[in-house]
């Protein structure tokens, strides 16, 4: 499912898509990270969309936040897993940021997506 969603995002302006926690190296901004989490009632599966730009990129990094990942990752898309069934992803509103990541100075927001486990 995770590779889906990540072949979905790398057809965006930022084709720099890694999924959280696979390397021990980061890539250079820009970059998206996607990080999979429980949902508070184990009914769906939340996508954490971590964007990295460049210091002084604000405006990009809100376009992509707010319009892109919008048209990305919208009802209308419908993603296919590895065994074949169909799935799609949904905003539930909450974004974050943007903050500076100390790692690599790193200009960040997030935006929360969920996948139920049953439509």
């Amino acid at each position: 499912m995770i590779k889906a969603v990540i072949d979905r995002l790398k057809t965006g302006s930022i084709q720099n898509v890694i999924p959280f926690g696979n390397s021990d190296t980061v890539p250079p901004p820009p970059y998206v990270c996607v990080k999979p989490e429980p949902g508070p009632t184990y009914d769906r599966l939340n996508l954490r969309i971590i964007v990295h730009r460049e210091q002084g990129e604000q405006i990009l990094l809100e376009k992509y936040i707010y319009e892109e990942l919008s048209k990305l990752l919208n009802l209308s898309v419908w993603l296919e897993k590895v065994d074949g069934g169909k799935f799609r992803v949904m905003s539930n509103g909450d974004w974050f940021g943007p903050y500076v990541e100390e790692s690599d100075k790193s200009l960040v927001m997030e935006r929360m997506f969920y996948v139920p486990k049953r439509l």
